[in-house]
């Protein structure tokens, strides 16, 4: 959605797939309510428990991003991630510039180095492959 915070994106473990992320720093976290128990983001409780709709999501989404961003991480990673069509792990990616999104599966502005292919990220930059709405990489 174009309502999302600019400088954003998120990624889900997809196994085989041969694209590496840099995580840089990072924090771990088991689930999205480990937001409130560990950095006090109390707005995760409605937003979790559903009583809250998307304004408070965003609202609740943008102040964790910035307050992270403040903080110095550049990635959030959740190891148990209940996503039904996805994977169980995902990873929000806070850096500048990871928002650009095309709706083909490329983030043209995506910072250099971050983004490779091959096994722990040691072949070469990933290069977008265009098509569909997930992220290609091509040597």
């Amino acid at each position: 959605s174009h309502d999302w915070p600019q400088g954003t994106a998120w990624f889900f473990l997809a196994p085989g797939s041969g694209v590496f992320l840099d995580l840089r720093r990072t924090v771990v976290l088991r689930t999205h309510a480990d937001l409130a128990t560990r950095f006090g983001f109390s707005c995760w409780g409605s937003v979790l428990d559903e009583t809250c709709h998307s304004w408070c999501e965003r609202e609740c989404y943008v102040e964790t991003v910035e307050a992270l961003r403040t903080e110095g991480y550049d990635t959030i990673q959740f190891t148990n991630y209940d996503a039904e069509h996805y994977a169980d792990y995902e990873v929000w990616d806070l850096r500048v510039g990871s928002a650009d999104w095309q709706n083909d599966g490329c983030l043209p502005d995506y910072p250099r180095g971050t983004l490779t292919r091959g096994w722990a990220g040691t072949g070469e930059e990933c290069r977008c492959r265009r098509g569909g709405d997930l992220l290609r990489c091509d040597g």
